[in-house]
């Protein structure tokens, strides 16, 4: 869906100028449903009935019918764009090979395209611990932390809160810096705090460490969540339409094997002492990230005003 909708259909139904408002409307209405979609869930499982099993029924019963609008909208789109009905794929000649060539061939082919960086930059971030609903860091607050369950619950909460924030704050800054410069302000931003948070982390003052640790994680995402928007813009704009699926696929795959290579370190690291190195690595990779993507910028032309 993110590859087929935001990432191909958007930039193909809005002009350039409308996709940092769009995206951020996008990305509200993600963190909302992040947030309330969970609690309506919990209430529903908790349905008083004769079979345990209620609540899972009404969750399924609404997944059913939400396809019956999503597929209406769908058609109302091509309806009025009956041009996107027909748009021209390219097919390379990797598509057409084994399963092994297509993928050799599609990553050296995806690092090949002028803005692999930025996704490679954006996949750096996801090599983080540092996140709110990230279940090593809600393991190490319980188990070494002992912060109680609502104490836990709220901190994630207000992670999608700040999110929304940095949805606000995207769009205005895109039109007094430019998509590219307030990409990469986003990304530092998202750096500074979280290496202010790696101070409170290791604070020898135990309650005030604890607190500006995790405050400093919220607000690194506003950078997080803007340094996204601003990716995916550039990755909208930036690659031929004829093969936005398989690149924007090889994207999505490389977030994919980040993550991977995150829970990997966890279980190598499975002590609650060893989060510390986590942290440390969490905070180096999002600096790589920021860096990766600034030599990228470097080499740019002029952006336009």
């Amino acid at each position: 869906m993110d590859i087929a909708i935001s990432s191909d259909l958007v930039p193909s139904s809005l002009r350039t100028e409308e996709l940092a408002s769009f995206n951020s409307r996008l990305q509200q209405i993600d963190l909302f449903t992040e947030v309330a979609s969970p609690v309506i869930a919990g209430f529903l499982l908790l349905i008083d009935s004769p079979t345990a099993l209620a609540g899972f029924y009404f969750v399924a019963l609404w997944n059913i019918i939400s396809f019956f609008p999503e597929l209406a909208i769908l058609q109302s789109i091509f309806h009025e764009r009956p041009d996107l009905v027909s748009k021209k794929v390219v097919t390379s000649r990797e598509s057409k090979s084994s399963l092994l060539h297509q993928l050799t061939g599609g990553w050296r082919a995806f690092f090949k395209e002028p803005i692999a960086p930025v996704t490679l930059a954006y996949a750096f971030l996801w090599l983080s611990v540092l996140s709110p609903h990230g279940v090593l860091l809600a393991g190490f607050l319980k188990d070494a932390w002992k912060l109680p369950e609502w104490a836990i619950g709220s901190f994630r909460g207000a992670g999608a809160f700040f999110g929304l924030a940095a949805t606000v704050v995207f769009p205005l800054v895109v039109k007094k810096r430019g998509l590219r410069k307030s990409t990469q302000s986003l990304i530092f931003f998202q750096s500074m705090m979280l290496l202010l948070g790696l101070l409170c982390f290791f604070s020898s003052d135990y309650l005030w460490g604890q607190i500006g640790f995790l405050a400093f994680i919220l607000l690194s995402r506003i950078g997080l969540y803007g340094f996204s928007l601003g990716e995916m813009q550039i990755r909208q704009t930036g690659i031929n339409p004829e093969v936005r699926g398989q690149v924007n696929g090889f994207a999505s795959a490389l977030t994919g094997v980040a993550t991977l290579f995150l829970y990997g370190a966890g279980a190598m690291l499975p002590k609650t002492s060893d989060f510390r190195i986590l942290v440390i690595g969490s905070v180096a990779f999002v600096c790589i990230g920021a860096f990766t993507f600034s030599r990228w910028l470097g080499r740019q032309p002029q952006e336009k005003a």
